[in-house]
């Protein structure tokens, strides 16, 4: 994978309720970007992004994952999160460092309870985001219907992009509601062709209303919209990509990962309208705990947040950060804000699933890995060692269940507690106390 600056790489996370598709969906755009050479499934316990035994056992995400791919000259770092509410940790945790999002809707489902869940979490946080609908390939889908749906739960500013064409097995594409053509899938390709009649007028209806979301995201092309000249292309996608930054517009899409249609469509809407990291402000304190403000570009002092540890058997304690300023190279020697104590970072890499993949250097705005640095834990600030720069932690839940535990032999104590520690550094929504009363070890943590 080449060298981005910050301007062309883009953190977007993938959420939904549970089986909603999300992992197939990761899997489906890993290999249309030719980042894998043969498509896994949830199915058959080989995706890239569910590697762990358990998560294949269950058949369901219960780790993020770190999925990166190249698409018309951007670096995509797409991150795929877990779809039951327990894991709100790790969920808060990467909505952390993500610019934009995609929120799959499972189309023969509808708005469902972890949908709502998901989407209250994006809110909170303004991050822009991508409706999609998946599973159109399934029986009695009711496009409309969960359209509707979607505007009433979710937001009235959710605009469909695509009207599909075919329904069940035989969704076969859509017709573009922007270029007014439609795009065709088959056997991994596609063609366009001019919309089909009967879609016209509900085509126009949705172009009438994505042009007036359009419009309202500036003076001047809300003066252009009403004095009757029309929007050009340019003007067109610039509003949309201004009015999903601001939380005006929710674009809505249609994808089938079975039959492979809208896969590349969507990528393309991740590019246009997803916001870039380059740019972007960060605050922080400096040693002094004085506000300082920190820019995603490559000029500034180096920077970065851990989001994410994990505990590999093989490869020891693997902490996840977002570089949120400068450059960080291999064999570099960096303060962490959090104990001030100065480190070497030997190595960096990034991660695609639990595979490894090599990098010299990280720029602002990218994510990458460092192995077995034991001082290391989620929030922590790394900085230039002479420009002090500090972050605020993120913020999770207490616990809202506990339980005792206790190991079957009193020689496992230790075994018992390494494991503990352990979670403890990969979910810092899990906690452990001792029972005053009891003297009982509990585990605390958000479900069972």
């Amino acid at each position: 994978m080449k060298q981005y600056e910050s301007s062309h790489i883009k953190n977007i996370a993938i959420l939904g309720h549970l089986n909603s598709g999300k992992t197939s969906l990761t899997e489906a755009m890993l290999y249309e970007a030719k980042a894998i050479s043969k498509k896994g499934s949830v199915d058959r316990k080989n995706t890239v992004s569910d590697y762990l035994v358990e998560e294949q056992t269950r058949q369901t995400s219960l780790i993020s994952s770190l999925l990166p791919l190249e698409w018309k000259d951007y670096k995509i770092n797409f991150l795929d999160t877990p779809g039951s509410e327990e894991f709100i940790g790790d969920l808060e945790n990467v909505l952390s460092v993500v610019e934009g999002a995609i929120l799959l809707v499972d189309a023969a489902s509808g708005v469902e309870v972890g949908t709502e869940a998901c989407w209250n979490e994006l809110k909170k946080r303004n991050i822009p985001t991508l409706i999609i609908l998946s599973k159109m390939d399934k029986e009695n889908i009711k496009f409309e219907e969960v359209l509707a749906e979607i505007k009433e739960k979710l937001s009235d500013n959710a605009i469909p992009f695509s009207l599909p064409l075919g329904k069940s097995a035989n969704f076969d594409g859509y017709i573009n509601v922007i270029s007014k053509k439609a795009r065709i899938f088959k056997d991994g390709k596609y063609h366009d062709d001019v919309a089909y009649d009967d879609k016209k007028d509900r085509v126009e209806e949705l172009y009438e209303q994505l042009l007036e979301k359009v419009a309202e995201s500036s003076e001047e092309l809300l003066e252009k919209y009403f004095s009757g000249e029309e929007l050009t292309p340019d003007d067109v996608r610039k509003g949309l990509l201004a009015g999903t930054k601001k939380g005006d517009v929710f674009p809505v899409g249609v994808i089938s990962v079975e039959n492979n249609v809208g896969i590349s469509t969507l990528l393309d809407m991740v590019v246009k309208y997803l916001p870039s990291t380059g740019g972007r402000e960060y605050k922080g304190v400096d040693q002094d705990g004085n506000e300082v403000v920190r820019k995603s570009v490559e000029s500034e002092p180096f920077s970065a947040q851990i989001f994410k540890t994990t505990v590999d058997p093989f490869a020891g304690t693997i902490s996840f950060m977002k570089v949120k300023s400068g450059v960080l190279k291999e064999n570099s020697e960096v303060k962490v804000a959090n104990s001030n104590e100065d480190i070497k970072i030997s190595t960096i890499f990034s991660m695609l699933g639990n595979t490894q993949i090599s990098v010299s250097e990280a720029v602002a705005g990218d994510i990458v890995c460092v192995a077995k640095i034991d001082e290391l834990r989620n929030s922590m600030t790394l900085c230039d060692k002479r420009v002090f720069t500090k972050y605020p932690p993120v913020e999770h839940p207490t616990p809202i269940l506990y339980m005792a535990i206790q190991p079957k032999n009193r020689q496992d104590e230790d075994k018992l507690s390494s494991s503990l520690n352990k979670l403890k550094l990969e979910d810092e929504t899990f906690e452990t106390i001792r029972n005053p009363e009891t003297a009982q070890l509990l585990i605390g943590g958000q479900g069972t």
